[in-house]
């Protein structure tokens, strides 16, 4: 099979990728060139994260990650392509969150999915995700605020760094409290996805998973409730019906049948913020930031 790129219907570019739309079929080529988390013109590092990326993916949206196959990149190249299924969907979670689109059904499904398959992802890619799996949670949730700082950084213009680094001062501190210290004997570590709203795509009216690998490899595990926490984050701090939040909780424990302290959701909770105050300064979504950031203000004055 060869691609006619010139009759694409569409071609979206990204710093890393080429997506090439034809009718309802999607074909992405990630560029050759270096990332900040490896070397993408490293043939052996390219195939590895690509491979990696797609099975991910396929995991989390089976029904839009159809194949991973070698075709010819526009330059003639022989190269790995994710072929996908064109989404329907034009809406992500954050739009559904501030337009009050979301319902107990809808959150039950989207916390139903993300619960089982980031276990289902676990159980396959325990080997290789076994050092950081064998890690005391600790020590990955200091990690997870040292990374959270210096990405705060970026967007330091409206988020001076001696206000980043009083927050990152206030989440060390939960880790030395009784809640936390109890919490993490009672967690449980798994491989997690990117949790970005932006990246879960409402369709036929279910939230679908996209783009969803963490590039780095010590970002692929934490604790497991950290992107649910993330959600809740996204609707405590844009929505109107913060009960949905709750529900978010329910389901999970229901599931997993823990009870999870109020610390610690407020801790996962004002982390999630925090990210995406800094990401909506980034993309110049300064509204959006200002109400990430005045949750997490709340939040931490409480903690």
């Amino acid at each position: 099979m060869e691609i006619d790129f010139v009759k694409s219907d569409n071609i979206i570019e990204t710093l890393l990728s080429k997506i090439y739309f034809f009718g309802s079929k999607v074909y992405k080529f990630y560029k050759w060139k270096e990332a900040f988390y490896g070397d993408l013109s490293n043939p052996d590092f390219r195939r590895k994260f690509i491979e990696e990326d797609f099975l991910w993916n396929r995991i989390m949206s089976p029904d839009i990650y159809k194949e991973l196959t070698v075709l010819k990149n526009e330059n003639g190249k022989e190269d790995l392509c994710i072929i996908m299924e064109k989404l329907k969907g034009n809406k992500n979670f954050i739009n559904c969150v501030e337009e009050n689109n979301l319902s107990s059904e809808i959150l039950k499904n989207f916390s139903k999915n993300l619960f089982e398959n980031q276990r289902k992802i676990t159980d396959l890619k325990n080997n290789e995700l076994s050092g950081f799996l064998s890690e005391d949670l600790k020590k990955i949730e200091i990690r997870e605020i040292e990374d959270l700082k210096n990405w705060c950084y970026m967007a330091e213009e409206n988020l001076p760094r001696e206000t980043t680094d009083e927050f990152a001062k206030k989440l060390f501190q939960v880790l030395e409290t009784p809640d936390y210290l109890n919490w993490r004997k009672a967690a449980r570590k798994s491989a997690c996805i990117d949790g970005n709203g932006d990246n879960f795509i409402f369709q036929d009216g279910e939230i679908i998973f996209i783009d969803i690998l963490p590039p780095k490899m010590d970002w692929r595990v934490k604790d497991e409730i950290f992107n649910l926490s993330r959600a809740v984050a996204d609707i405590r701090a844009l929505g109107e019906n913060k009960s949905l939040a709750d529900e978010i909780y329910k389901n999970y424990e229901e599931m997993a049948g823990v009870r999870v302290p109020e610390k610690i959701k407020m801790l996962y909770e004002t982390r999630g913020a925090l990210i995406q105050a800094a990401y909506r300064y980034i993309l110049n979504q300064p509204k959006r930031a200002e109400r990430y950031l005045n949750f997490a203000e709340a939040t931490l004055k409480i903690l």
